[in-house]
């Protein structure tokens, strides 16, 4: 891990543990003066059919995830800007991790569901693949209550 951090990534998917992974990045940035930026990963739909291009589905899906994501921020303090992704046969984990090593990111901050009882010690899919990646970016999981 570097010892600097100057560019977080705050992947989200618009859910409650989304927004503290990105206020807990609002604070790292303030301390450290680095840019934070998020990061969604639009999948096709799992009745997709590979007969239907799915160049005909992109824009569909990224409207409705750009409309999502401003109506999630709106309980964000401060404005701060998303990049939508598309997956591309590729897990969510490898696209977050693709986009974080082509636009330089220095930490990866990623909320996961808290369960109770015993799978509290399970994390989020998308965290765990993170996880078992070998990333060369330190990454930062942010578990619920």
């Amino acid at each position: 891990a570097y010892p600097l951090i100057n560019n977080i990534l705050v992947p989200t998917d618009f859910s409650k543990m989304s927004k503290r992974a990105i206020e807990l990045g609002l604070l790292l940035s303030q301390k450290t003066n680095a840019e934070i930026s998020c990061q969604h990963v639009v999948s096709f739909p799992s009745f997709y059919f590979p007969s239907l291009p799915k160049a005909n589905w992109e824009p569909t899906l990224k409207n409705k995830a750009v409309s999502k994501w401003y109506k999630f921020q709106e309980g964000i303090p401060t404005k701060i800007d998303c990049e939508f992704t598309f997956n591309n046969d590729k897990s969510i984990a490898e696209s977050i991790y693709n986009y974080t090593i082509q636009n330089n990111k220095d930490l990866i901050i990623i909320g996961s569901k808290g369960k109770t009882g015993i799978t509290s010690f399970v994390l989020g899919r998308v965290a765990l693949q993170l996880m078992q990646l070998d990333l060369h970016v330190p990454l930062l999981v942010v578990k619920g209550e």
